[in-house]
């Protein structure tokens, strides 16, 4: 059971991943764009875990990597480990309302469709069609195979797609493989408690939080500067990759070595900050271009 409601609310929780950067990028202009990524991508781009029941506990919050262990580790140290799903249940159900109720459609495409729609029933035409939907005349079931089949062939056919998707799901499987380490190795070899354990995703939380800084300064002013210029391409907003690829084994080697070697605990939470600086430069650099 536990496993179905998780792949339900993976369902559901990619929703926001795949809307947010569209939905930036209709609302916010190109030269802020990056500013505004910074603070979107903090949420749904690093879950963290909760020490006890060794499961996520996702926060949408800009420092949701050092909040949601925290929160998580002292909550079910204090109430119990069910009182994390009820927090999650909650802060749910909550901003669910709130978005039925605050958010807007943005896509330019679906916004001239309405209004094409009441023009046909207030004018009688049913010949007027809108300059921006090329997917007026297909059927329900031929546009979602289209929508299945498109981005599959992307994949398959582009070996620039293919690479990165594959470069990001491997960075997103060390990901995880750091997060499940966290919690054994600070409560056996370091003797924290439940609670203190989720101190140990501070690193990350800081080095993500210096990553965005760094993003957001330097990715707005390369933009600027290649406007200006008259040359931009989005193949520009990739140029901070490099740091951010090099860090990320530097990080994993600094956190594994100084864990095994048994060093003063703060200096495998240095590793995972150079392991959080470089994947926050890295895939926010991917989502932006």
């Amino acid at each position: 059971m536990l496993i179905g409601f998780r792949f339900l609310s993976g369902c559901a929780g990619s929703a926001p991943i795949t809307l947010g950067g569209g939905t930036i990028a209709d609302v916010i202009s190109r030269e802020q764009r990056g500013t505004a990524m910074s603070v979107w991508i903090m949420g749904p781009s690093t879950s963290t875990r909760n020490p006890c029941v060794n499961r996520r506990f996702n926060v949408i919050l800009a420092v949701g990597p050092v909040v949601g262990p925290i929160a998580g580790g002292f909550l079910s140290q204090a109430v119990g480990w069910r009182w994390t799903f009820w927090v999650l249940a909650i802060t749910s159900g909550v901003m669910t309302l709130l978005g039925f109720l605050l958010l807007r459609e943005t896509s330019a495409v679906a916004l001239l469709s309405r209004k094409t729609a009441q023009l046909r029933a207030s004018t009688g035409n049913p010949h007027l069609r809108s300059a921006l939907d090329a997917s007026a005349d297909l059927s329900p079931r031929d546009l979602f195979l289209r929508s299945i089949v498109r981005p599959t062939k992307m994949l398959i056919r582009s070996p620039i797609v293919f690479l990165i998707s594959l470069y990001v799901a491997v960075v997103y499987a060390y990901l995880y493989l750091l997060f499940t380490t966290f919690t054994p190795v600070y409560q056996e070899r370091y003797g924290f408690t439940l609670g203190t354990a989720g101190l140990a995703y501070l690193g990350i939380g800081v080095g993500a939080c210096l990553a965005q800084v760094v993003n957001t300064r330097f990715g707005n002013e390369s933009f600027r500067k290649h406007v200006q210029r008259g040359d931009w391409k989005p193949e520009h907003r990739l140029k901070l990759m490099v740091p951010g690829a090099m860090l990320l084994p530097v990080g994993l080697f600094w956190y594994g070595w100084s864990a095994q070697a048994r060093t003063q605990w703060v200096v495998p939470i240095i590793g995972t900050g150079f392991f959080g600086f470089g994947l926050m430069l890295s895939f926010q650099r991917l989502l932006e271009g």
